[in-house]
């Protein structure tokens, strides 16, 4: 009768354990209310910069890591990829491109039908030539770029960098060759 009587109250805290506690949830929601506040008003103050030649790395860093802690606790929200893509962009804007490229990968991953994938797709191609001179990975985002978005407004651009990436030339060499070009048809 004894294990009968514990077995019934264990069973009743399991319950009560699955259903949630209501104040645990109310918590959670202002917790999440709070963060996506913070992310907001970092964004502002980043925003605000954006005419200054130096940015309160501080603040990048802060924004980065939230939105980051925002997809982790959050992670079905419809603000989580939002975040993710914008800190993304801040990342690459600090000369955090290996952290651009792999938020930016998050994306891709975890939330395939977000509207920015194409642009994420595309800017880490672009990371990766332009800032970790990765040709090899560059190609591959390029060449998945247009696998996926052949019709994208900045398809153009994407087969071009693709091109460029492709030839083996530097920057530098393209713009020269392009100049040169110019001279001859004027």
């Amino acid at each position: 009768m004894k294990t009968l009587h514990y077995l019934t109250i264990i069973i009743i805290a399991l319950g009560l354990a699955a259903c949630g506690d209501p104040d645990r949830m109310a918590d959670e929601d202002k917790s999440k209310d709070r963060l996506s506040e913070e992310i907001l008003a970092l964004e502002g103050t980043l925003k605000k910069q954006m005419d200054n030649p130096t940015i309160d790395t501080a603040s990048a860093v802060s924004l980065i890591e939230k939105s980051a802690l925002y997809a982790d606790r959050f992670q079905q929200d419809s603000l989580a990829p939002h975040f993710l893509f914008k800190s993304a962009a801040v990342a690459r804007g600090i000369g955090q491109y290996e952290k651009a490229v792999d938020t930016w990968d998050r994306v891709v991953t975890v939330y395939p039908d977000f509207e920015k994938v194409p642009e994420s797709i595309f800017f880490q191609g672009f990371t990766y030539d332009n800032d970790l001179e990765n040709m090899p990975k560059a190609e591959e985002k390029y060449t998945v770029f247009l696998q996926q978005f052949p019709k994208h407004p900045i398809a153009k651009d994407a087969k071009m960098l693709l091109e460029v990436v492709q030839s083996g030339k530097t920057a530098n060499e393209v713009v020269k060759e392009f100049q040169e070009k110019n001279k001859v048809t004027e």
